[in-house]
C-alpha cells in the first residue's frame, strides 16, 4: 500500500461521514471534505453542484490527493508524510505549523504558510538532523498550541477530540506505544 493509500485511510477514519455541527467553521463536512470543497471541485470539472452528503469515494481520493498529499506531503518521508497531509487537511494555515515546527528545531525560517523550496528544504534538512519522529513531534506540539489558542466556545466544544486525534496521530507515528485513543 503507497504511502498516499496509508495516509488516507488513517484520515479517514479519523474524519468520519458526514457532519453539519453548527459550531463547527467548516460547516456540511463529509469524510473530511467540507461542502465548499466540493463545490470548487465540481466547479472546476463542470460539474452541477451536488450535496456533499453524496461525495463518492473516487472524488474524496481526488480531493486528498490533489489538494492536501501533493506538495508537502508527498514530498516528506513517512511517517512524517502522514503528519503533515492530517495537518493539511485539519487546518488552514497548516504549512505555517509545519514552519514553525521547523523553527523549533533551529531552522531560519519566515512562517509565511508557503510551501517553497525554503520550507521544503528546511524541512529536509530537520528530519536528516533530527530524524522523521521529532519533526513529527515537533509538528504535532505546534498543531496541539494551535488548539490551544483557539476561541473558548469552539475549542470546549472539540478539544478532547481534538487533543484524542494528536494521540492517535503520535501512536500511528510511532512515536510512543501508547493507546492510539487520546481522553
Amino acid at each position: 500500500m503507497s504511502d498516499f493509500a496509508q495516509a488516507l485511510e488513517w484520515v479517514l477514519a479519523k474524519e468520519g461521514g458526514y457532519s453539519n455541527h453548527e459550531a463547527d467553521p467548516g460547516g456540511s463536512t463529509n469524510f473530511g471534505v467540507t461542502q465548499s470543497t466540493y463545490d470548487r471541485y465540481r466547479r472546476s470539472r463542470g460539474l452541477a453542484l451536488v450535496s456533499v452528503e453524496e461525495i463518492p469515494r473516487e472524488d474524496v481520493e481526488r480531493i486528498y490527493r490533489d489538494g492536501y498529499w501533493s506538495g508537502p506531503a508527498a514530498c516528506t518521508p513517512w511517517p512524517l508524510s502522514l503528519v503533515v497531509f492530517d495537518s493539511r487537511v485539519q487546518h488552514g494555515r497548516a504549512v505555517e505549523l509545519i514552519q514553525r515546527a521547523a523553527c523549533a528545531l533551529g531552522a531560519e525560517l519566515a512562517t509565511d504558510n508557503v510551501w517553497g523550496p525554503l520550507t521544503r528544504a528546511a524541512v529536509l534538512c530537520a528530519v536528516e538532523e533530527h530524524g522523521a519522529p521529532a519533526v513529527c513531534a515537533a509538528v504535532i506540539r505546534e498543531r496541539l498550541y494551535h488548539y490551544g489558542r483557539q476561541d473558548r466556545s469552539t475549542r470546549g466544544l472539540f478539544r478532547d477530540g481534538w487533543i484524542a486525534r494528536m494521540c492517535a496521530l503520535a501512536a500511528a507515528a510511532s512515536l510512543y506505544d501508547g493507546p492510539d485513543e487520546g481522553p
